[in-house]
């Protein structure tokens, strides 16, 4: 037998063998081991395996100079992931990497002539205009992507738009640079504006650059200034701009107008441009950020087949209670200061998932039991072990972020119970998940009651007064949804002179956040996308709109948040309604203000036996705005009751 023969026999053979120590082999390669981290050697036919020290990666994001040692990936350092920019929150997801999200915190923009600085979009926005200081001088320096922005008007007039009489009134200035050309919305319109606004734009130069638009009034362009044309006193301006120039914003009073404003600007976005640009999700080839890898022509996502799940907050249940205590887990957890002695704003939060497909975290690899391990982080780092009252279980960290606003959009407060345990609420009748396999079923939700540890603020020195709670889900965007517009939701809410030990419910202008009774305990979560929804109205009346006689009803609600702006269609129209319906729909909360109600519509038929049956059904169109939630109303003229069916059509 010739050597060759003799040396591919050999190597026929090592196929067939596992390498390992011991082993037969010709060459290094047939010691292969499948691991990084030992030296594979073939010496006089026999495989010998050595620890080595090469770089290596053990599977986590969040370490760096990861090195092998003991024949095996050790973790290196932690990743720092701090972008030294005051106005971003920084983490380290283990799969994702560093991650950086938008915060509200308190900031300088350097110019002496702002005070009250607050971040917005990542960059830190002047406050109001200083005492001795002109508006151009006050200037506020705004994102590329726009925004909106909260302000106050104050002081003597120093500018002066060409459409109205503003000589009179002072102005606040906001310089602004887009990235993209075309046309902008730059607007006032909000029940936060408090007076009758001009809005301008200069181009170039603060003081005496070229106007580029003007409005005084624009009809539905609501502001809340107390007057009979509150309607259209609110301005909207319509610019198309060129990228990269500077354009300075001037929000400014009639006849001598002033007070406090909010102020959105949307910049030019241009659908088809294969560029991706302000609010769109995709545009063209430019879509990385889809989980399908495909684009609408409209630049929207086209969801995958199998469907994503959709996350949107709700608070409710808010209160606030003075010189009380906190338990030591929640001290712990930063959550409270002290144990005792403290002031706490209480409320409770729903996480609804909306969408088509399940939120699926799953198994959590924490030790058992977790009260044992305060704060370990678990096997799946993306989970923790909480110590906080009532929990002492694992958590998803970074789920949530809760806030406290003043006036001027800056957060003073800003809650650390970060962590959620994820789970169906069983009265979902197709509850699956729980805190040891973590998630929320499509069409289910979660609530963390009021009652429970860190499920609060606390507000310890926070002056009496009105603020905002913002409660933010998925704040850095780790989870592929839907829709990623309905995930912030805020309410009003006031802190009550601190007059001894007092509990107080808070209630909000626009929205109610006492604890909800009846029929809106069971709302129904409807998707984005809307469709037709069957149900029976029975039991005692808990609501009554104010289009028809419905006070001795039942009711049955939906909770839908709209993805898209515009004009709705919601109706009860059809032979799967056997009863005499009234239709209402309210916004912010179940008995928030109502957008609009209907009793009887000519040819919205229903099948009630009655001769009357070809207009019982009821019809409304609201205007809806995205990422706002509604609370749609289904119930009964005079005593009426019984099965329905119920049709949503969002906006095109």
């Amino acid at each position: 037998m010739t050597s060759s023969i003799r040396s591919a026999i050999v190597a026929g053979l090592l196929m067939l063998l596992p390498a390992g120590a011991g082993a037969a082999c010709v060459t290094n390669q047939d010691c292969n081991d499948g691991n990084l981290c030992t030296t594979d050697i073939c010496n006089a036919g026999t495989c010998s395996y050595q620890n080595n020290a090469l770089p290596c990666s053990d599977g986590n994001a969040c370490t760096v100079g990861d090195t092998c040692g003991n024949g095996m990936c050790g973790s290196g350092s932690p990743m720092s992931c701090n972008d030294s920019n005051p106005c971003t929150d920084d983490i380290c997801d283990s799969n994702l990497g560093c991650l950086h999200a938008a915060n509200s915190a308190a900031c300088t923009d350097s110019n002496s002539c702002t005070s009250n600085d607050v971040c917005n979009g990542e960059v830190c926005v002047g406050g109001n205009k200083a005492s001795g200081c002109t508006a151009c001088q006050a200037v506020a320096n705004i994102p590329a992507d726009g925004g909106t922005f909260v302000g106050t008007t104050s002081g003597t007039s120093t500018l002066a738009g060409s459409c109205a009489n503003t000589s009179t009134a002072p102005e606040r200035v906001y310089r602004w640079i887009p990235e993209n050309s075309g046309p902008a919305q730059i607007q006032t319109c909000s029940t936060s504006t408090n007076f009758d606004t001009v809005v301008y734009l200069r181009q170039g130069n603060c003081t005496s650059g070229s106007q580029v638009a003007c409005n005084d009034d624009t009809v539905g362009c609501g502001v809340a200034d107390g007057s009979t044309n509150a309607s259209k006193h609110g301005s909207r301006i319509n610019p198309v701009l060129t990228a990269g120039q500077t354009y300075f914003i001037v929000v400014d009073g009639y006849g001598g107008r002033a007070g406090t404003f909010r102020l959105t600007v949307t910049p030019p976005s241009v659908c088809g441009n294969n560029l991706r640009e302000g609010l769109e999700e995709c545009d063209g080839s430019q879509r990385s950020n889809c989980t399908s890898g495909q684009c609408t022509a409209q630049c929207t996502c086209v969801p995958p087949g199998t469907g994503l799940p959709d996350l949107t907050p709700a608070i409710s249940s808010v209160s606030v209670v003075f010189n009380t205590t906190a338990a030591s887990g929640d001290v712990a957890e930063g959550c409270a200061e002290s144990t005792s002695g403290v002031d706490l704003m209480r409320f409770s939060v729903t996480s609804s998932n909306v969408g088509t497909r399940d939120f699926a975290l799953g198994t959590t690899g924490c030790p058992s039991p977790c009260d044992a391990h305060p704060l370990e982080v678990c096997a799946n780092p993306q989970f923790v072990c909480s110590p906080a009252e009532g929990h002492n279980h694992a958590h998803y960290d970074n789920y949530a972020k809760y806030e406290l606003l003043d006036q001027s959009g800056q957060a003073l407060v800003v809650g650390h119970k970060q962590g959620f345990c994820l789970r169906d609420t069983p009265s979902c009748s197709n509850a699956t998940y729980t805190c040891t396999n973590q998630g929320i079923s499509a069409g289910c939700f979660d609530i963390y009651a009021s009652t429970l540890g860190c499920q609060y603020l606390d507000i310890t020195g926070v002056p009496s007064g009105s603020y905002t709670l913002r409660v933010s889900v998925d704040p850095f965007s780790r989870i592929a949804e839907l829709s990623e517009t309905n995930n912030v939701t805020s309410v009003s809410v006031t802190i009550p002179p601190r007059a001894g030990t007092t509990t107080s419910t808070i209630t909000s202008a626009t929205t109610t956040t006492t604890v909800p009774t009846g029929a809106c305990t069971n709302a129904t979560v409807v998707p984005a996308a809307g469709g037709t929804f069957t149900g029976t109205t029975n039991g005692s009346s808990t609501l009554a709109g104010t289009c028809g006689t419905s006070g001795a009803s039942p009711e049955k609600v939906f909770r839908w948040t709209p993805s898209r702006s515009g004009t709705a269609t919601i109706r009860t129209c059809g032979t799967a309604t056997k009863y005499d319906t009234v239709l209402y729909a309210r916004s912010g909360s179940c008995t928030g203000t109502q957008l609009a109600c209907n009793d009887d519509t000519a040819g919205c038929a229903v099948s009630d036996g009655s001769a009357n049956a070809d207009h019982h059904g009821s019809v409304i169109t609201p205007t809806v705005t995205a990422g706002q939630t509604y609370f749609i109303v289904v119930d009964g003229y005079n005593g009426k009751k019984g099965n329905f069916g119920l049709t949503i059509i969002p906006p095109p």
